[in-house]
């Protein structure tokens, strides 16, 4: 049997999407997070926690992808229950910067710190398409000013988490899927650590799983 949604203490949610095709083939772009709720007290509802989770995290971080990217649904699910059906939302976000258009390879790392040590208590999110006008000379080879500010406006969202209208608080974790038992029933055993401190690599780096197909 599922849990009671007033038990609910871990989620995941997902903004899913896609990278058109600049030559050679488009890509899928899904960024996940995860996030605990501070309080078991008030009703749960997914559709009020992907509304919230649209309009308060993926709406900042839209605005610093380029507009390459097209969002196509978000998905909530919850982690405490392993029965827990996944629930998705339409929805049709476009990457806010203009212009052309980094290759698909070429990402932004963002690092999630919690209080405790250890690689299982970190996270991070490596984000794709970023657009040339996030580089300008003479520092060509690091984010510049505007890309900061927008990627420091996203940081900044997901740090402070969000409210939904039920009046649940979601802070981000770290979720642990070494340590975790995701599939336990009844209730899944969850090790989720509390974000502390994100940061931005001004330095963009390459994801080879983001390389397209070669074009002769």
């Amino acid at each position: 049997m599922p849990i009671p949604l007033a038990s609910v203490k871990n989620i995941e949610c997902q903004m899913q999407g896609l990278v058109t095709a600049g030559g050679s083939n488009n890509k899928n772009a899904n960024f996940v997070f995860t996030f605990r709720r501070t309080s078991v007290i008030n009703a749960v509802n997914k559709v009020n926690i992907e509304s919230a989770f649209d309009s308060n995290i993926c709406a900042t971080l839209l605005a610093a992808l380029n507009n390459r990217y097209t969002q196509t649904f978000n998905t909530v699910r919850i982690l405490d229950d392993p029965q827990d059906p996944l629930f998705q939302a339409s929805e049709v976000g476009v990457g806010g910067v203009a212009g052309d258009s980094m290759p698909m390879d070429v990402q932004c790392f963002i690092l999630a710190r919690t209080a405790l040590r250890g690689k299982r208590f970190k996270g991070g999110k490596k984000l794709f398409p970023m657009s040339e006008a996030d580089t300008t000379a003479p520092n060509t080879d690091i984010l510049n000013a505007a890309a900061i500010t927008r990627l420091t406006t996203f940081t900044a969202a997901w740090l402070g988490g969000f409210t939904d209208s039920d009046g649940n608080v979601w802070v981000p974790t770290v979720y642990s899927r070494i340590s975790s038992q995701p599939t336990l029933l009844p209730v899944a055993n969850i090790v989720a650590t509390d974000v502390t401190a994100i940061l931005i690599n001004k330095r963009l780096g390459r994801n080879k799983k983001h390389e397209v197909k070669s074009v002769y």
